[in-house]
């Protein structure tokens, strides 16, 4: 059987249990915050998914420690020891993110890219509030620098681009000029 296969049957299965048992919102913090050292720290992730030799209590500590302060939450406890005994720890980043991706859709919520020039936070909160409005759901924005937008800022969200940028504003100028004078010639 497949991987994402595998992964995709834990997730729906991990989300459905955490509805029933009103957990899911505080689940999807959690595993965005696993996710993204997973992502940061590539040793973490291999402790954690079974890449080096670890005692499971040694795995379960590390993941634990991924989100301190807070307290790892009992049902993602439940599901690691579940894909431990099942020896499917391999899958645990796929899992938690087809859980994300699952949860974000049952709950009507849009990633949005927000690429700013400095990264300044008033600017991405600003870019955020125009997100939710334009797209009427709640947002959740992963952030980017770019120091050639001078100003501003983009946002991207599956295929929809919202250019409000320093950089983005001389180019259509620039082109508007560019039309203007061929219709002069």
């Amino acid at each position: 059987m497949h991987d994402g296969i595998i992964a995709d049957r834990y997730a729906k299965a991990f989300l459905e249990y955490t509805d029933a048992h009103g957990k899911s919102k505080a689940v999807a913090d959690q595993v965005s915050v696993i996710l993204s050292a997973m992502g940061r720290l590539p040793k973490f992730r291999d402790s954690v998914t079974g890449e080096y030799v670890l005692e499971f209590e040694e795995r379960l500590s590390l993941l634990k420690s991924a989100l301190e302060p807070a307290v790892i939450e009992e049902s993602l406890v439940n599901l690691y020891a579940l894909m431990n005994r099942n020896g499917r720890l391999e899958q645990l980043r796929m899992t938690l993110l087809d859980y994300l991706v699952l949860y974000r859709k049952e709950n009507n919520i849009r990633m949005v890219m927000i690429t700013s020039a400095s990264g300044d936070e008033k600017i991405t909160g600003i870019a955020g509030m125009m997100a939710e409005k334009e797209f009427g759901q709640e947002v959740v924005s992963l952030q980017r620098v770019d120091p050639d937008l001078v100003g501003g800022f983009i946002i991207d969200s599956w295929g929809y681009r919202l250019d409000a940028s320093v950089r983005g504003a001389l180019e259509k100028m620039d082109k508007g000029l560019k039309e203007k004078n061929k219709r002069k010639v």
